[in-house]
């Protein structure tokens, strides 16, 4: 990972961090958006976050770490947390919004701005709104264990109190301090997307394909008496029938 850049605006060219970089870019954009730090409330904690967020996605380790806990759906989301610690539920809450805000705030999914909506499966308000929520779910079970937590919760808090702002001071950053505008045609971005959403359905069907051989597995073990398994198992035959021409499994009586 690059946790330094060299500022070429400076005489010396010195190398800074990263980290400092993505705070002057959000400070920025907020200062021409007017949206200044702590108005109405102290939020450069939020501020701090939101380029380490940033950041994170120069580094390889951290994007992978993420990515093991992030589902599409929020039916998958709660499948994965069901049973889960406090603490490990707060990790995948805040991991699923932060890939939402990345999606939505980072590379205009869904926002509107790169294409047309007809090209999107939701509008805007349905990614802040899941993420809003996860957002709230992690701070709702941080506030409730240890106190060294404290801080995260009110940052998530914030964030989930007015994301829409901040999604748009981070687009703005993105866009004007990063160079991230998109520069393919409308075109090239459609048939980008389809090639992007293909890729993603082979990795939820292998995950689908693992997760049906282990409950298949329980179920067999257990003569088809543990509680819940059945229901569970035909609810994942449906999913993988219907985005894997090549699964084929009859429903389980």
């Amino acid at each position: 990972m690059r946790d330094r850049y060299v500022d070429l605006n400076h005489p010396q060219g010195v190398r800074e961090p990263t980290s400092f970089f993505m705070v002057n870019a959000l400070l920025k954009s907020r200062l021409t958006l007017g949206l200044e730090s702590n108005s109405p409330y102290f939020d450069e904690d939020v501020n701090v976050y939101l380029a380490d967020l940033m950041v994170s996605f120069v580094d390889p380790e951290r994007v992978r770490a993420r990515s093991e806990l992030v589902r599409e759906s929020d039916r998958e989301v709660a499948a994965v947390t069901e049973d889960c610690g406090e603490r490990r539920k707060a990790t995948i809450y805040q991991a699923n919004a932060d890939s939402i805000v990345a999606r939505f705030a980072i590379f205009d999914e869904g926002a509107g701005t790169v294409r047309p909506l007809r090209y999107y499966e939701h509008r805007p308000d349905y990614w802040v709104g899941r993420a809003r929520m996860y957002y709230m779910f992690a701070a709702d079970l941080l506030r409730r264990l240890a106190r060294r937590d404290a801080g995260v919760a009110e940052i998530l808090g914030k964030l989930a109190q007015d994301l829409d702002k901040y999604a748009r001071i981070v687009r703005h950053a993105c866009r004007e301090h990063l160079g991230l505008t998109p520069r393919l045609r409308e075109g090239d971005l459609f048939h980008l997307m389809r090639h992007v959403n293909a890729i993603g359905n082979q990795g939820s069907i292998a995950r689908k394909r693992d997760d049906f051989l282990d409950l298949y597995s329980l179920y067999l073990q257990s003569d088809g008496g543990a509680p819940g398994v059945k229901s569970r198992l035909n609810s994942l035959i449906s999913e993988l029938t219907e985005l894997d021409p090549e699964f084929q499994c009859a429903p389980i009586l």
